[in-house]
């Protein structure tokens, strides 16, 4: 992705919007991603009687991809559940980061077939995801 750097009053916002949304969708262009984890539980069985520790499940967001007509909705991929729809902000804010090591096996699962995706780890949320995302919506005709 091209290095663009915005002064304010420098360039038409629609412009510079145009130009990240045309970046972000070269073919060698790498996708931002976040990996969080939701956070574990202790709760009873109610078949076998015992307590166990479910949840912890990683997901990866993907911050600047639309994730359907909403303007705050991302995409998001689980192991189980593949690809799906998520407000990417509300998640962030729920879940916990992920180390390497728990988001090791789905990023190798996304950097392989059939995704292929080029991907850029991101911890933090930020501004020009959204700006992005906004962007390819408006030209790839969802809002």
């Amino acid at each position: 992705m091209s290095t663009l750097h915005r002064r304010r009053g420098a360039v038409d916002p629609e412009v510079y919007i145009k130009q990240i949304v045309d970046a972000a969708d070269e073919p060698d262009a790498v996708t931002p991603v976040i990996f969080r984890r939701f956070p574990k539980e202790y709760v009873r069985n109610a078949v076998t009687g015992k307590h166990e520790w479910i949840g912890g499940d990683v997901v990866a967001i993907f911050p600047t991809l639309p994730g359907g007509q909403s303007p705050s909705e991302c995409t998001s991929y689980q192991h189980v559940g593949q690809h799906g729809a998520c407000d990417g902000r509300g998640l962030v804010y729920r879940t916990h980061k992920a180390t390497p090591e728990e988001y090791a096996d789905l990023k190798a699962e996304l950097e392989a077939g059939p995704f292929y995706y080029r991907l850029t780890v991101y911890v933090r949320w930020q501004q020009l995801f959204d700006e992005v995302r906004h962007g390819r919506m408006k030209y790839w005709g969802a809002s």
